[in-house]
């Protein structure tokens, strides 16, 4: 007995009557039988039944486990909040609580969003696994079911159909069997029952994976607020201040009257976030820079070469 959801364990039992349906098909076609889902190459009926090799329905009953344990706790998650909530009512009064509570609200409902997402995705694959193997063991039995019908000729029909197809034998008495028997057969029951049972279980588990996507997709996505003083913050970086910044600046500055009319230009002062060098241990003392009468006024521009340059 095959346990359930072992998809390669039951196609395997339909595989030697789906190898002797295969037969009858390509003798017949030897002969002149033509039908295009049957006798295009030798080996359509083995496509058309094999259409679900390789299908893993263990993985995806382990998927349904891990769902269902997940749906287990997100309901006691979904306890533990209601009964904080309530405890959060009971011993905090005052407008901060009110809007802690709303917040906590708002935070429950997306909760339980997330908590039936979780139950729809464990339903919707447990409902897949399920229609899937439904399908492989109807298709597999249905096969086994057609073959069966030709248990009481069998020996006799695949020896005539491989007498057709290889040569060996009486071939004349071996075409006369399978035009006269086997070919109803294929065209009766091959064509008809047994094809509408590999269209069937294909569309059905196309219908199944759609089901199950359509049920996915249409929960909604819970969205959870993140309280304004306590979630992330962003502000512009500081602006630096650079010493090509300060001389630009000064270029573009206003130039007193008194230092345009030939006075000594004033000290000038330097930005608070620069130190300037400590003395040297003997100073020299400068004479002061004195313009003479014949010199013409200083521009904004010298000036700011000036103190740029003594920089």
């Amino acid at each position: 007995m095959v346990e359930k959801f072992d998809v390669p364990s039951r196609l395997a039992e339909g595989w030697p009557a789906v190898e002797n349906l295969q037969r009858y098909v390509w003798a017949c076609h030897l002969l002149g039988y033509q039908h295009p889902d049957l006798t295009v190459h030798a080996a359509q009926l083995r496509d058309w039944y094999g259409s679900e090799d390789g299908m893993d329905l263990g993985a995806l009953h382990g998927d349904c486990l891990g769902l269902e344990a997940a749906v287990r706790s997100t309901q006691d998650a979904l306890g533990v909040q209601d009964r904080q909530l309530s405890t959060l009512s009971a011993v905090w009064q005052g407008a901060g609580a009110d809007a802690s509570r709303d917040f906590l609200r708002r935070h429950s409902e997306a909760s339980a969003a997330a908590a039936t997402a979780v139950r729809t995705a464990a339903e919707a694959l447990g409902a897949l696994r399920d229609d899937l193997w439904r399908a492989v063991d109807a298709k597999v039995g249905a096969v086994v079911a057609v073959e069966d019908r030709t248990k009481a000729h069998r020996a006799d029909w695949l020896a005539a159909a491989e007498t057709v197809t290889t040569g060996a034998g009486d071939r004349a008495a071996a075409a006369e069997l399978v035009d006269q028997a086997v070919k109803p057969f294929v065209d009766n029951s091959i064509s008809t029952e047994w094809l509408t049972a590999m269209r069937t279980a294909m569309s059905s588990i196309v219908d199944a994976y759609q089901r199950a996507t359509t049920e996915i997709a249409g929960e909604h996505a819970p969205v959870f607020d993140v309280p304004g003083d306590l979630g992330p913050t962003w502000s512009a970086p500081q602006a630096r201040v650079s010493e090509s910044t300060v001389c630009l600046d000064t270029a573009t500055a206003p130039v007193p009257a008194s230092v345009l009319a030939g006075a000594p230009a004033p000290a000038t002062t330097a930005p608070a976030a620069w130190a300037a060098p400590d003395p040297p241990a003997a100073p020299v003392p400068a004479a002061p820079a004195v313009l003479p009468e014949s010199a013409p006024p200083l521009s904004s521009n010298s000036l700011s070469r000036s103190f740029c340059k003594g920089r």
